[in-house]
């Protein structure tokens, strides 16, 4: 991101923390763990949670760059991100360290802990009576299509690394199986055990207090702003360039399958709460 546009963003941030500042404005009701799923809008509904802490409050973000390079160099002894990489060979470290700083802040009382962490069962065990979990889904094959995408722009995937290739990887089934990934607290999975833990990806799913959707997205405000006496105002932060991808009918089919378990726990949670 441009100097400019993390000016401009982290300006809007603190002028909303700002005003939510002043004794007659409306605080949240309760504290928020904001598990944001990877391509989900979720780096646009984070900063619209964040203007909506007062700014003598603390923000908990788990930063996500910052927390593969720690992880990097406690499990392998290097400053390299993609050492503990989500998306690559060994992401347990970085997922740990992550669930390490998200029960930290809820030790620490913070109100709003936003980051891409998994399930946690001593989190949800110890803070459920102080905390609500809340996460943002979207269309499982849009969303794993833009994982995909995101991962060649950043250079974990090279330009040349064709859509069948994906579709035939480890990586291809990693990023069709997101969900249940993080719901079950499961850092990585393999096709083979994947079915094992979709019923526990459900059950932890069911202990959110909101789930909404990026198709409707609006609705999600709607209840947000119900269960916490506040609105967010959702921007358009972080969007993917604009290099659609067009699959054929056999790699689309190959796609679902790929995305079925994600797409059992989408259809079952889309309009949850809502």
């Amino acid at each position: 991101m441009s100097t400019l546009k993390t000016f401009m963003r982290r300006s809007k941030v603190y002028s909303a923390r700002t005003k939510k500042t002043l004794p007659f404005a409306t605080k949240l009701k309760r504290h928020i763990a904001f598990m944001h799923m990877p391509k989900c809008a979720g780096t646009s509904l984070s900063n619209a949670l964040y203007g909506l802490v007062p700014l003598h409050k603390r923000v908990g973000v788990i930063d996500a760059n910052a927390t593969r390079l720690a992880a990097g160099v406690m499990h392998h002894n290097v400053i390299d991100w993609e050492a503990c990489h989500e998306d690559l060979d060994d992401p347990k470290p970085c997922f740990d360290l992550r669930e390490g700083e998200l029960i930290t802040h809820m030790n620490w009382k913070t109100p709003l802990i936003h980051g891409h962490f998994l399930w946690s069962d001593h989190a949800y065990e110890h803070f459920h009576k102080d905390y609500d979990f809340i996460t943002m889904l979207r269309n499982p094959v849009d969303r794993a299509l833009s994982n995909f995408r995101m991962n060649k722009n950043e250079g974990i995937l090279p330009n040349d690394f064709h859509v069948d290739d994906w579709l035939s990887s480890k990586l291809g089934f990693h990023h069709g199986s997101t969900y249940l990934r993080y719901f079950s607290g499961n850092a990585i999975l393999s096709i083979d055990d994947a079915e094992h833990h979709l019923s526990t990806a459900i059950e932890n799913a069911q202990k959110f207090n909101l789930i909404g959707c990026v198709e409707k997205q609006s609705l999600f405000i709607q209840k947000f702003q119900k269960l916490y006496g506040s609105k967010p105002s959702i921007g358009k932060d972080n969007r993917a360039k604009n290099d659609v991808i067009n699959l054929s009918e056999k790699q689309l089919s190959k796609l679902n399958e790929l995305c079925r378990y994600d797409h059992i726990i989408y259809e079952k949670f889309r309009d949850w709460q809502l």
